[in-house]
C-alpha cells in the first residue's frame, strides 16, 4: 500500500540470489533469519537499478546486515584528493613509544648527509621526521569524531571483524552457532572497551578545561568546549559572485576563492607614499648577525604551541619537540644555511588558506577570515629572527 500510493518499487524483489544475501537480519539465537530491510526507488528510476543484495562482511556490531544496492548513472568522473590522515602524535604521551621515536629519528639524522643545497638538506630532514613518524606512530584510524578510541579497542574491532567473517563464512547452523559463541563476547568487549575509552577521553578533557580556567587561559577553554560539543560554523549555502549570482559547481566555487583572496592580498598600491629622504633616521639597531645557535633554536621549539593546524610538510610541532637534542642540531644546520644564503625551502614559501566564517551573510566571500596555515619548522626560523630584533637595542 505505502509504495503503490508513493509510486516506489522495492529493489530488493528484482534480482535472484541466494538466500544468504536476501537476509537482513538474524535473530540472537540464530534460529530467525528475515528480510527485513528494504532499498526503495521511484517508478521512474526503476531502470537505472543494476543489484540489490545483503552483505554480510560489514560489521558495525549489530544483528542487521548492511543492503546495498548498485545504480546505473551517467556523471562526470571528479578528481578528488584523499586528505592524508594526521598522525597519531597523541601516542607521543607514552613514555616508551616517546623515547622509541627519540630513538629512531636519532638514528635517521645521525646518518644525515648536510648537503649544500637549501632544498636537499630540507628535504632530507622531512622526509627523515615523516618516515620516523609513519613507522613509529602510524596514522591515526578513524574519522576526528573518533579521535578518543584507543589502539586496544581497534585492536578488539580487528579482532571482532575477522570473527564475524569467519561466522558467517560457516555452513549449516550448528557450524554457525559455534563461531558466533566466539563471536559475541568480542562484541561486548568491544562495547564495553569504547565505553571506557569514551568516559577516560572526556575525563581527561574535563581536566584539562579545569587546569585552563584555573590559569585563565580562555583561548585553550575554549579551544575544548568547542572540542567536546563539536558545534561548527558553516553556511549550508553556497557562495555568490560578485554579480550575486549562486555559484554551485566546485570549479566556479574555487575560482571565486581565488579571485576573492588575489583582490585581498594583493592591494594596490596608496596614492600617498610617504618620502624616505624627510623622515627622521631611526636609531641604528644592533642586531647580532652571528650564526644561528643551537639554544636559539631549541627556546624557538620549546615556545611553539602543540595542537596546531600543519602545513603542507606535515611537520607537527610535537614531532619537532620530541626529537630533542637531534632535531635542535639538523634543524641548526638548515637554518645557518638559510642565513648565510638569504633563501628559504619553496615548502615555507607555500601556504593553504583555510576560510573561517565571521557573522552576517555567509554567501558572500567577504564574511569570511582567510587563515594561511605555514610551515612550522619555518615559524622556527621567524621566531628566532624575531627573538634578535627584540633583545636589539
Amino acid at each position: 500500500m505505502l509504495t503503490s500510493t508513493n509510486g516506489l518499487s522495492i529493489g530488493n524483489t528484482f534480482f535472484k540470489h541466494k538466500q544468504i544475501h536476501k537476509v537482513t537480519w538474524v535473530s540472537p539465537d540464530g534460529n530467525t533469519w528475515n528480510e527485513l530491510d528494504y532499498i526503495c526507488t521511484s517508478t521512474r528510476w526503476r531502470s537505472s537499478l543494476v543489484d540489490v543484495r545483503s552483505h554480510r562482511g560489514a560489521d558495525v556490531g549489530s544483528d542487521h546486515y548492511l543492503v546495498v544496492g548498485k545504480i546505473r548513472l551517467k556523471l562526470k568522473k571528479v578528481q578528488t584528493v584523499r586528505p592524508k590522515r594526521p598522525y597519531a602524535v597523541d601516542k607521543l604521551k607514552n613514555n616508551v613509544i616517546s623515547k622509541s621515536y627519540c630513538e629512531e629519528l636519532s638514528k635517521k639524522l645521525e646518518v644525515l648527509q648536510h648537503p649544500s643545497s637549501i632544498e636537499e638538506q630540507w628535504g632530507w630532514f622531512s622526509r627523515a621526521i615523516s618516515e620516523t613518524a609513519v613507522a613509529v606512530l602510524g596514522r591515526r584510524r578513524g574519522s576526528n569524531k573518533e579521535r578518543w578510541i584507543s589502539d586496544r579497542t581497534w585492536n578488539l574491532i580487528d579482532e571482532r571483524k575477522m570473527a564475524k567473517i569467519r561466522r558467517e563464512q560457516k555452513r549449516g547452523l550448528r557450524r554457525w552457532r559455534m563461531e558466533d559463541e566466539k563471536y559475541r563476547p568480542l562484541d561486548k568487549e568491544v562495547k564495553k572497551s569504547c565505553r571506557n575509552d569514551r568516559r577516560r577521553w572526556l575525563e581527561e578533557k574535563a581536566r584539562e578545561a579545569q587546569e585552563a580556567a584555573e590559569k585563565n587561559e580562555m583561548k585553550t577553554l575554549y579551544r575544548i568546549v568547542r572540542e567536546l560539543t563539536s558545534s561548527r560554523s558553516s553556511s549550508g549555502v553556497p557562495i555568490r559572485s560578485k554579480d550575486g549570482r549562486a555559484l554551485l559547481s566546485d570549479e566556479e566555487q574555487e575560482a571565486r576563492w581565488v579571485e576573492h583572496f588575489c583582490e585581498v592580498l594583493n592591494q594596490p598600491t596608496p596614492p600617498t607614499l610617504f618620502n624616505l629622504d624627510q623622515e627622521p633616521l631611526a636609531p641604528t639597531l644592533n642586531i647580532t648577525s652571528d650564526e644561528i645557535s643551537g639554544i636559539e633554536v631549541a627556546r624557538a621549539i620549546k615556545i611553539l604551541k602543540n595542537i596546531k593546524a600543519l602545513g603542507l610538510d606535515e611537520v607537527s610541532t610535537e614531532l619537532l619537540k620530541r626529537g630533542r637534542e637531534v632535531v635542535v642540531e639538523s634543524l641548526t644546520h638548515l637554518l645557518n644555511l638559510i642565513w648565510h644564503s638569504e633563501d628559504v625551502p619553496v615548502d615555507w614559501r607555500s601556504g593553504v588558506i583555510v576560510t573561517l566564517p565571521k557573522k552576517g551573510n555567509l554567501s558572500d566571500c567577504n564574511n569570511w577570515w582567510g587563515i594561511t596555515l605555514l610551515s612550522i619548522p619555518g615559524k622556527v626560523f621567524c621566531s628566532v629572527l624575531l627573538q634578535r630584533l627584540k633583545t636589539s637595542g
